[in-house]
């Protein structure tokens, strides 16, 4: 099982940053040091905190990314965790690995969650259209009148954010109390889409 670089929620001020995907998945050390899958994000706890956080307005940054939403763990890695009802596992052929397919975006109201959807099916058309050089390593959906204090932004690459950069982005994306709020992201640009070239 890879190792995560994260917790699946960062908390940056007022703001909260949720990293969809594998590392939705909650760890904890189970005997001999060993990682074990405890839970998948959000717990009851985390479901109430949410609905209060989006009730009352505040800033939410959703993270995606486009690894498949499938994780492989053995047996022993995942025993004893709460799963929930809408999460099953699927035996491989040996019997060796249960594979987790995690649900995208289904903790999120759908509006929002058809929003988020949107977002990450633009952004892989176009990885799929353009060199990943060419591409910032967030590519940020804009605002919308309708829930302006939730945004979301597709993680082109696969190295890690750290923590603080994260939290810098998260504030310039929903203004920083010591800069102006209405500043708006540079515009990536990119070339023109030449359809007759050969690859």
């Amino acid at each position: 099982m890879r190792t995560l670089t994260c917790d699946p929620v960062l908390h940056c001020d007022d703001i909260m940053v949720v990293f969809e995907g594998k590392d939705r998945l909650i760890l904890h050390r189970g005997e001999g040091e060993q990682w074990r899958v405890r839970a998948l994000w959000p717990e009851p706890a985390d479901v109430r905190a949410l609905h209060a956080h989006l009730g009352g307005g505040r800033p939410l940054l959703v993270v995606l990314d486009g690894e498949p939403p499938v994780v492989p763990l053995l047996p022993e890695e995942c025993a004893g965790a709460a799963w929930g009802p809408d999460l099953a596992g699927v035996s491989t052929d040996d019997g060796e690995l249960v594979e987790f397919s995690i649900p995208r975006l289904d903790w999120l109201p759908a509006a929002l969650r058809s929003r988020g959807l949107d977002h990450l099916q633009e952004c892989e058309r176009l990885l799929a259209h353009y060199p990943h050089p060419l591409l910032p390593p967030l590519l940020v959906a804009p605002p919308r009148s309708d829930a302006p204090h939730v945004r979301f932004a597709y993680r082109t690459g696969s190295a890690a954010i750290s923590a603080s950069h994260m939290a810098k982005v998260a504030s310039y994306l929903f203004g920083d109390p010591e800069g102006p709020a209405e500043v708006p992201c540079p515009p990536v640009h990119t070339p023109p889409l030449n359809r007759g070239a050969t690859r």
